[in-house]
């Protein structure tokens, strides 16, 4: 499963969104049921995806996704959650990519 994720992650760094679908991964739809089900399983996905990214940042990837400093874990999920509830035109695109994307957009890092 790990090295699922990871692969993910990777593939969602250089992808653009409308290429994000991945045959064979957990899509939108599936994290968006996890979200309103309030299953703990959505928090570790999503805190997965970006302790993923944090990872590929330590070895040297560019970071393209910057919360403030105080932020806490369980808003990580609370935002991502909320993009797959208010986009459902893109749950058919692979959850990694969706978080990796929607966190992007909502943290972006200065340049």
């Amino acid at each position: 499963m790990r090295t699922l994720l990871i692969a993910a992650v990777l593939a969602s760094l250089g992808a653009a969104r409308a290429q994000a679908q991945v045959s064979g991964f957990v899509d939108g739809n599936d994290l968006h049921k996890l979200c309103i089900s309030n299953s703990h399983g959505a928090i570790i996905y999503i805190l997965g995806v970006s302790d993923a990214h944090d990872f590929f940042v330590a070895r040297g990837v560019s970071a393209r996704i910057c919360p403030p400093e105080r932020f806490q874990r369980g808003q990580v999920a609370d935002v991502a959650c909320k993009y797959l509830a208010d986009n459902p035109q893109d749950r058919h695109l692979s959850a990694a990519s969706l978080v990796i994307f929607d966190l992007e957009g909502d943290f972006p890092c200065r340049r």
